[in-house]
């Protein structure tokens, strides 16, 4: 979690990858960056790298070696980020969908999964 002055501006998730992003169904042999948020104020801060570096480190300390997350097909900061950290496109993609009121149809947002080593090999 990451605050100036006492007000929340990002925070980060890991833990146990969720085998079709489903919390029942894990996957113990691998980790999972499950969120990262930081408030566009904070883009380009350093705040981003600071909060995902602690969540690498404690995937690492929970005795992962390699790890995934998923990351919107649209967000081009984000996977730019991701590529730069080292982490690049597996090939899965995923269809997530949100559900909108007044019976409208979900808007589908495609995901992609990256996936890095922990280990630096």
């Amino acid at each position: 979690m990451a605050e100036e002055h006492g007000t929340l501006v990002g925070f980060a998730t890991f833990g146990p990858y969720r085998n079709d992003q489903d919390r029942g169904d894990l996957d113990p042999a691998y980790g999972e960056v499950v969120s990262l948020y930081v408030t566009p104020e904070h883009w380009g801060d350093g705040t981003a790298r600071a909060l995902f570096a602690a969540a690498r480190s404690g995937l690492r300390e929970s005795g992962w070696a390699q790890y995934r997350l998923w990351v919107l097909a649209a967000n081009d900061r984000a996977r730019r980020f991701y590529a730069r950290a080292g982490l690049s496109p597996d090939g899965e993609r995923s269809t997530y969908p949100v559900p909108l009121s007044g019976g409208r149809p979900a808007i589908e947002l495609v995901e992609l999964r990256y996936s890095g080593r922990l280990d630096g090999g």
